[in-house]
């Protein structure tokens, strides 16, 4: 019975949802290109000012790497942002030489030379499950707390920029014949059946930051339309609940399963036996004190 029950489901909010689907993205998503290009530029300005400090600080300088990996030999003709007399190791003697080299600049996104820089400085550096070193965002954020060190929040900043740019900023803008560009949305990617779409996917936009709220402003409606944004809050935990016939994980998914759990461990009087509109402010109001603890839950 629940084979029958799950596979209607899918039937009814899969099968039959895609030529729903496949029509939106024909019709495409319309978009203000001056405004695509000033996020564009914005998230230019911004990390090229986070590249310049990173150029400029003289801890970093030291694990930037050399082009030519070995230096010129001789003087080039062209020496612009070139530098002199940099030592070298002799590939043949092992003795030091003095070459023409330009140095390259520090690159934040290069998980090795983030690595390295934690080595330098002393800092515990957090392994994966496999035991592999890892310096993701998380783990970054973490040294920053723990050390006080700008240069961790810095990197995430970059990095984050650069995703931003690439994701959002330079997917194909095509236009199409009445003036409108197209995203094409499925529902099989990703596997977790949450709506999804390519170029751009507008399903996975962060919410927080001016540049996001820059971004959401590129997408605009069609004369006399609006557009409206929902979410599916909790869905797998709903949809978990479902399958298992847990009448109460569905209850918290509704609610918040997250928020439940944050209001739990700063000690809310959050008892399953409140009704709903009991439960809620108190719920609403242990993520909104406790933010940064809800995010880690």
């Amino acid at each position: 019975m629940i084979y029958k029950n799950s596979w209607d489901v899918v039937e009814r909010h899969v099968v039959d949802f895609l030529p729903l689907l496949a029509e939106i993205g024909q019709r495409g998503l319309r978009v203000d290109t001056e405004r695509l290009a000033s996020f564009n530029s914005e998230c230019e300005r911004q990390m090229a000012a986070l590249q310049a400090k990173f150029d400029a600080s003289d801890e970093l300088r030291l694990l930037r790497g050399w082009h030519p990996k070995d230096g010129y030999k001789r003087m080039p003709k062209d020496t612009t942002g070139l530098r002199e007399n940099i030592e070298f190791v002799d590939k043949k003697t092992g003795g030091a030489v003095y070459r023409w080299a330009k140095q390259k600049p520090f690159l934040a996104t290069s998980s090795q030379q983030v690595l390295a820089y934690q080595r330098m400085k002393g800092h515990t550096i957090k392994k994966t499950k496999a035991g592999d070193e890892t310096s993701g965002q998380k783990q970054l954020l973490l040294a920053w707390r723990r050390y006080k060190d700008p240069n961790y929040r810095d990197f995430v900043e970059y990095r984050k920029l650069k995703k931003l740019r690439g994701t959002y900023g330079e997917w194909p803008v095509v236009k199409r014949d009445d003036g409108d560009f197209a995203t094409t949305t499925f529902t099989l990617r990703p596997d977790n059946g949450r709506l999804s779409s390519v170029n751009p996917n507008v399903q996975n936009v962060p919410r927080d930051g001016d540049l996001a709220g820059k971004f959401k402003s590129c997408l605009v409606a069609r004369e006399g339309n609006q557009i409206l944004r929902a979410d599916l809050s909790s869905a797998e935990a709903l949809i978990t609940g479902w399958l298992s016939g847990d009448a109460v994980a569905m209850r918290l998914a509704r609610l918040g399963t997250h928020r439940y759990a944050t209001a739990k461990y700063v000690g809310l009087p959050v008892s399953l036996s409140l009704s709903d509109n009991e439960l809620r402010p108190l719920l609403i109001k242990a993520k909104d004190e406790n933010s940064i603890l809800y995010r880690k839950i």
